[in-house]
């Protein structure tokens, strides 16, 4: 990933993109984003989100996430995943987190189970 690269990854399920997640690079900042389709299951989410995490950890020492105040579920959905607020504004709220907060984070009985959630599906990072 050079100065200012992107990766995109499509969640692909019977043929259809279900989802998406990004990892952007900006200089020296990393950051990264997701979407998918409002019927998809949580424990895929949570599935694809953990597989991504450990692929974008290989490649950043921080991972910053930038999300709207309003979208409280995102929010909450990302300080599941280990995310630290950091600031907000009247739009944003930032956090971040780094890799040794990650290998840390990723040892508790949440993550554990959604490691293990991640197994029983067929999760391919092709690069």
């Amino acid at each position: 990933m050079g100065g200012g690269s992107s990766v995109y990854f499509a969640v692909i399920c019977d043929d259809e993109i279900i989802g998406g997640i990004n990892l952007v690079k900006n200089g020296d900042e990393y950051s990264w984003g997701l979407f998918f389709k409002p019927n998809v299951s949580s424990f895929l989410i949570s599935a694809c989100v953990f597989r991504f995490l450990e692929f974008a950890f290989k490649r950043a020492f921080n991972l910053n996430a930038l999300v709207k105040n309003v979208n409280e579920t995102a929010l909450k959905f990302d300080y599941t995943f280990g995310f630290i607020f950091k600031r907000s504004d009247e739009i944003f709220s930032y956090l971040s987190q780094n890799k040794e907060q990650w290998q840390e984070h990723k040892k508790t009985k949440l993550m554990q189970k959604i490691a293990k959630t991640s197994e029983s599906f067929k999760i391919e990072i092709l690069e």
